[in-house]
């Protein structure tokens, strides 16, 4: 019969007491490894092809703003840069302008512009309703106002 008990005298090894602390290190620090990184420290090695340009491995790590719309409206609205949408991703509104957005982002040197659309967000801001989405990706309508949109954008 064998004995399953622990034997007292045996001490852990070092890999197998340090391993597990070093890992947990790393990751409770990666948020702030992740924020150090400037968008002037990176070099700037776009890769080009005929449908896309997207840039290198490391400069994904650049933090990037965002705007999550809801609605066609917010859309639309998001096509005067100077209209105040709310852009808020809880339950406090938070009023901004296209071109707050942009300012802010280039002030710290950001370089995307994330936009999106997300009806999830709907449920912190008033008035959304279920109203369905009639402006999608494939409409004419939906490219010329992103196109607006990113043709601002890109000034900054």
């Amino acid at each position: 019969m064998m004995n399953n008990s622990v034997d007292p005298t045996r001490t852990t090894s070092w890999r197998s007491y340090l391993a597990p602390r070093i890992l947990l290190g790393l990751l409770l620090a990666w948020p702030l490894l992740g924020e150090t990184i400037m968008a002037e420290d990176l070099p700037d090695n776009f890769h080009e092809t005929e449908m896309m340009h997207y840039v290198g491995p490391w400069t994904f790590m650049i933090p990037r703003p965002h705007v999550i719309f809801v609605s066609d409206e917010q859309l639309v609205q998001l096509t005067d840069p100077d209209q105040k949408v709310n852009t808020s991703l809880s339950h406090e509104p938070r009023e901004e302008s296209l071109r707050e957005i942009c300012e802010r982002a280039e002030a710290a040197g950001y370089r995307t512009l994330i936009l999106a659309f997300d009806h999830f967000f709907g449920q912190y801001r008033p008035g959304q309703g279920d109203k369905p989405r009639e402006l999608t990706p494939d409409k004419t309508e939906y490219i010329q106002y992103i196109a607006t949109i990113s043709e601002f954008a890109a000034q900054y």
